[in-house]
């Protein structure tokens, strides 16, 4: 709560869009949130800032491998149990850009996992999201993660 108050979410924001195309500074802040997570933190401007690091870095080196993990799973504690989040976060192209992870990382089960999650998060409750997510290629992105998996399918139908 003090990391809070003192502005650390918002530095970390800051940090990711003044240093967009830094991918260590990306790392970094991702991981800083991921650690200060709190419910200001979508005021803050995460959710956008986020959205943007996996949006704007689609390399595929194992740097960038590290800056999706990181940001898929402050992208989900974002999400989690906070429909303005979920909103903010498919207006931002957060489906589309968590399908494009799931295919870029198809062999990687962390992001896989916390794919999964996120995008069952988005389309749990919101029709217009579900359709996003047809239109992304989800079902598709899913149903792979699912079959090159297998041995942790029931970690993905336990988030369900």
């Amino acid at each position: 709560v003090r990391a809070g108050k003192a502005g650390a979410v918002e530095a970390m924001v800051l940090m990711m869009r003044t240093h967009a195309d830094t991918i260590l500074a990306q790392i970094v802040a991702c991981s800083v949130l991921h650690c200060l997570f709190q419910s200001r933190a979508g005021i803050a401007g995460a959710v956008e800032a986020v959205t943007a690091a996996l949006r704007e870095h689609p390399e595929s080196d194992r740097t960038f491998q590290d800056l999706e993990e990181g940001a898929c799973r402050v992208l989900y504690l974002l999400v989690l149990g906070n429909l303005a989040n979920q909103i903010l976060a498919a207006e931002e192209g957060a489906i589309e850009v968590v399908v494009a992870v799931m295919r870029r990382r198809e062999e990687c089960n962390n992001i896989q996992m916390i794919a999964y999650r996120i995008i069952h998060i988005l389309i749990n409750v919101n029709v217009k999201n579900k359709t996003r997510a047809v239109r992304a290629g989800a079902v598709d992105a899913v149903v792979s993660a699912i079959r090159r998996h297998t041995g942790n399918q029931q970690e993905m139908e336990e988030a369900d």
